[in-house]
Parts: structure tokens; C-alpha cells; sequence
């Protein structure tokens, strides 16, 4: 019984995984810090997107606010039509798949989702951003 307790404790998912033509692979901690450091215009880009780059952030705070149902439809509608591309750019990046158009012009967005339910899966990303989260509080405090 100690033994299967221990093979459990030091069994590893697999470094590799094959789904819809695309090798999602286990990423080191480093390779997500890399990223971040070399591409921090893609959020900015996102919300390039999103919002219309001549509004000010007091305009988008207060048609958040305070605008009309249909200011926030059609912001919504604009995230949810820049978000799916975002998405797919990020794991072109990070997978380095040669053709960075595969996903969007291959995958349907179920496959798209099935991608990123193996990638979450192999990387075990669920408590990372709530811990990392977590410690952001902590982190500017000290830079005060």
C-alpha cells in the first residue's frame, strides 16, 4: 500500500499530447516568464482591440458605468470577437507551431477549446493565477 502511495506521488502527467493536429507540450515556468517579457504589448493590443485607442480611460470607465445597454453590447461583442484570436496567438506562441494562422484557420472553436483543455490539463495551470494573484498585494507593498 506505501509503494502505490509513493508511485502516486511521483508519477508526472505526460510531457506531450497530440490533439487536433496540435503538440500541446508541458511548459517549464521560464517559458511563461520569457513570454511575458518579450510580448508585453499583447494585452495592449487586446485592448487596442476592444476599445477605440482615442478614448480615454475615464471615457471607457464611464461607458462601463454609465453608458447605454447598447455601448456595453457592443463592447462585449468587440471582446468576444478579439479574445478567441488573442487566445490562439498566445498558444501558437507559446506550442512555437511553424504556421501561426493553423489554429485560427484550421480548428473549429470547439477544437479550439479542446486544445486548451489539454494544454490547462498538461500544465496544470488551475491554481497558478489565483496564487499568483494572491501575492500581488504583497509584491507592491514592497515596492513602496
Amino acid at each position: 500500500m506505501k509503494s502505490n502511495f509513493l508511485k502516486s506521488i511521483f508519477r508526472t502527467a505526460p510531457s506531450e499530447k497530440v490533439v487536433h493536429g496540435i503538440t500541446i507540450k508541458k511548459l517549464p515556468t521560464r517559458k511563461y516568464l520569457d513570454y511575458m517579457k518579450n510580448k508585453p504589448d499583447i494585452m495592449v493590443s487586446f485592448l487596442d482591440e476592444v476599445f477605440e485607442e482615442s478614448v480615454s480611460l475615464q471615457e471607457i470607465i464611464r461607458k462601463i458605468s454609465f453608458g447605454s445597454m447598447q455601448d456595453l453590447k457592443r463592447l462585449i461583442v468587440r471582446a468576444l470577437t478579439a479574445a478567441p484570436e488573442m487566445v490562439a496567438r498566445i498558444l501558437s506562441d507559446l506550442l512555437e507551431l511553424e504556421d501561426s494562422d493553423y489554429i485560427t484557420d484550421n480548428l473549429t472553436p470547439k477544437e479550439l477549446m479542446d486544445v486548451l483543455v489539454a494544454f490547462e490539463q498538461l500544465n496544470d495551470l488551475s491554481g497558478f493565477f489565483t496564487n499568483a494573484l494572491a501575492l500581488l498585494p504583497k509584491a507592491r507593498a514592497k515596492e513602496n
